[in-house]
């Protein structure tokens, strides 16, 4: 007699079980992922998770030597011009584009403070960059580091190695 009525209880709660079961939203419930689901109550297992890493791809150097004989540093390297290439890789398509970047530092290297105007230049079989800069560079000081406009600049993610990198100045170089 008991079983008689516990049937209808126990079919009313397995009915009930799988009808809740059912109309639960199923995705992914964690809002650091990218494919967060602000309506889904029962994860999935489905998410998913940027990660990116960080490459430098490539390094150049060119060194500048001062050839202005009325100059106080005649014959002299007086800077070093380094540039480094990085690309930026993401685990998914949906966590962004992967992108190369350059930059490039300027390092005094003589013993005085100067006004340095000067253009930089890089040329290879896939990849061309300018840069055109004046700056005032303090004794022993490195730049922060500097970006190439992507408007000079033909593929960043070209090869770097590949290539001749070469710095020529648009005026003299003043000592102060």
């Amino acid at each position: 007699m008991l079983i008689n009525r516990l049937v209808p209880f126990l079919s009313a709660l397995i009915f009930a079980s799988v009808f809740f079961e059912a109309c639960s939203n199923k995705g992914c419930t964690d809002k650091n992922a990218v494919n967060y689901n602000v309506v889904a109550d029962k994860d999935d297992h489905s998410c998913v998770f940027c990660d990116s890493t960080l490459t430098q791809t490539g390094k150049d150097s060119v060194f500048l030597t001062d050839y202005n004989s009325s100059g106080g540093h005649y014959g002299e390297v007086v800077a070093k011009f380094v540039v480094t290439q990085k690309t930026l890789k993401h685990n998914y398509a949906s966590c962004g584009d992967d992108k190369c970047t350059i930059t490039y530092t300027v390092e005094n290297l003589c013993d005085q403070d100067f006004d340095l105007d000067y253009e930089l230049q890089f040329s290879g079989n896939d990849l061309f960059f300018t840069a055109f800069d004046s700056i005032t560079l303090a004794t022993s000081h490195t730049t922060s580091p500097l970006g190439i406009p992507v408007s000079v600049n033909s593929n960043p993610c070209g090869h770097l190695s590949f290539g001749s990198l070469s710095v020529f100045l648009n005026s003299t170089i003043v000592y102060h």
